[in-house]
């Protein structure tokens, strides 16, 4: 029997953000745009959270900015 692990990080603001296991911290411009995982539509990244796991990025809208999921 195979175990997987997922490692993950809280949430995090879009604009300032850390990954685990990559040094320094990663910063977006307020009014970059970035794609939203669940509504699939571009916003701005101070409207967005980071889902950090070891192996991707993915971001999501903020509570009360777009899609809310």
């Amino acid at each position: 029997m195979t175990t997987v692990h997922i490692y993950t990080v809280t949430k995090q603001p879009a604009t300032r953000f850390r990954v685990p296991d990559f040094h320094g911290w990663v910063r977006n411009a307020k009014r970059r745009l970035l794609w939203c995982r669940s509504c699939e539509r571009q916003r701005w990244a101070q409207n967005l959270v980071v889902q950090a796991y070891y192996d991707d990025v993915r971001f999501y809208c903020r509570s009360g900015h777009g899609c809310a999921k």
